[in-house]
């Protein structure tokens, strides 16, 4: 259990680098799927 914690104290240390990633990961995939569900009949 102990290298766990070790890990999420790496991670925790990443927190803005990871805010960064998962923020523009879900960006990406927002712009994919908000317009696959929006209209699928409107494809550019």
């Amino acid at each position: 259990m102990s290298t766990r914690k070790g890990l999420f104290r790496e991670q925790r240390g990443l927190t803005l680098l990871e805010l960064v990633v998962v923020l523009s990961i879900l960006a990406v995939v927002a712009g994919i799927v908000a317009p696959a569900v929006g209209g699928k009949t409107t494809q550019s």
